[in-house]
């Protein structure tokens, strides 16, 4: 597995998910991958729910001017060539990723995919 996934999670006051979220993306069995998390300017406690994972993601902080302008922030930096934009109160499955890259592998003519969800 050398291609590498950039996961981009955009987040805006929502730090009582943010811990669930994040980790179900950093227990990905995929290993080649980086988290990008963009604070668009939240005054809640993300910064501080999100210290902890400091050693795991790369953390960006903007003045609050909507996801899009997040996910930009987060396009900015992200070195994978593959891109992932995460939600900030979604949950993945462990093999998100692993999937989506098998359908990447297999059909290299493909642009991007996506998935069902479950609510």
């Amino acid at each position: 597995m050398s291609e590498m996934f950039s996961v981009i999670l955009p987040t805006f006051n929502r730090s009582e998910y943010l811990r669930e979220s994040l980790d179900s993306v950093l227990a990905q069995t995929y290993e080649s991958f980086e988290v990008i998390v963009v604070n668009d300017g939240s005054d809640d406690d993300t910064e501080s729910v999100l210290k902890p994972y400091f050693g795991q993601i790369e953390y960006l902080e903007k003045p609050n001017g909507g996801k899009s302008s997040a996910v930009n922030l987060g396009l900015a930096h992200a070195r994978g060539e593959y891109i992932w934009v995460f939600d900030d109160d979604d949950l993945a499955y462990p093999d998100k990723i692993q999937r989506h890259y098998q359908v990447f592998s297999r059909h290299p003519e493909v642009g991007y995919t996506y998935s069902s969800y479950h609510t």
